[in-house]
């Protein structure tokens, strides 16, 4: 027995096929709109993050700005001989010399970087990411 076909048949699958085709379409416009919303979502908490960071930074600097002072006022304390200006310098040099070792070792890595070349210098290792 053959199964007979009629245009009405035909204009269902028809319209199946369009409805299937119109939901799949809506579908990945709704997952493009969560995935926009979830991307802004994080872009906002990361921007929040970095205001809270960079109060936090400008807030500790103060507080060693200070810390300094007090380092000095208490060498001309402790130290009556010892002029105000003497006590800046003790401070200031030994501030500068604490610093003088991450900003001397942090100007050789990156002149020893060459982003060019894929082989490390200097006998470094290349770090494997994936």
């Amino acid at each position: 027995m053959a199964t007979e076909t009629t245009p009405s048949s035909e204009v269902s699958v028809t319209r199946l096929l369009t409805g299937i085709l119109n939901d799949a379409q809506d579908l990945a416009f709704r997952h493009f709109q969560l995935f926009r919303s979830e991307v802004m979502d994080s872009l906002r908490e990361t921007r929040n993050a970095l205001v809270m960071l960079g109060v936090g930074i400008m807030l500790v600097q103060l507080g060693i700005y200070f810390l300094c002072q007090m380092v000095v006022v208490l060498l001309t304390r402790f130290f009556p001989t010892l002029t105000l200006w003497g006590s800046y310098a003790i401070v200031g040099g030994a501030l500068a010399f604490c610093g003088a070792w991450p900003l001397i070792t942090g100007v050789q890595r990156l002149s020893s970087l060459d982003p060019s070349s894929s082989e490390p210098k200097d006998g470094e290792r290349k770090i494997n990411n994936g």
